[in-house]
């Protein structure tokens, strides 16, 4: 299924702040109630967007070639998962495959991939973040809990709304 209403706001970090799945916002200076599904998200929001090969070569020369000998593989295969649904969408296309179901298989990735990818980073500290609730944050004494937790913060700064403006390749 398409997901289309995609949060940039993780609902579990707003649940803690919630009364009957209800928090209160205030934006442009008037506050109004809102149910967890109704604030900070927007239709499409991690709607994937082909790179090209110059969007590649910046990624590689800004981001990738600066980075430890060990981490460019990762970063490289990263982008290869990201776009390689569009290398699909475009092999079908130019072999005049006109499947309606192979077509909507692929939008629906090209919809839900990056969500999902969020969603099992956040599945990840679900654990860390109970424990730091509840005032135990020994996990971080440990190199696995303390690289879990970081990798995760950086992640959820870097979807963030303002960051993807800011950074946006388009």
């Amino acid at each position: 299924m398409k997901k289309r209403k995609q949060h940039y706001v993780w609902r579990h970090y707003l649940k803690p702040w919630a009364t009957d799945n209800k928090v209160f916002c205030l934006r442009e200076n008037n506050v109004f109630e809102s149910n967890l599904m109704g604030i900070a998200n927007e239709r499409d929001f991690y709607r994937l967007k082909e790179l090209n090969q110059a969007d590649i070569d910046f990624i590689e020369k800004i981001a990738i070639d600066p980075s430890p000998a060990f981490l460019q593989k990762l970063h490289k295969d990263l982008i290869k998962q990201f776009n390689f649904i569009f290398e699909l969408r475009n092999f079908v296309q130019g072999q005049g495959i006109t499947n309606p179901d192979i077509s909507e298989r692929i939008e629906e990735a090209v919809n839900n991939l990056e969500e999902e990818f969020h969603g099992r980073i956040e599945d990840s500290v679900i654990r860390h973040l109970n424990s730091i609730r509840s005032g135990d944050i020994k996990f971080l004494e440990t190199d696995e809990g303390f690289m879990d937790f970081i990798y995760f913060l950086c992640v959820q700064y870097m979807r963030a709304k303002k960051i993807k403006k800011v950074f946006s390749l388009t």
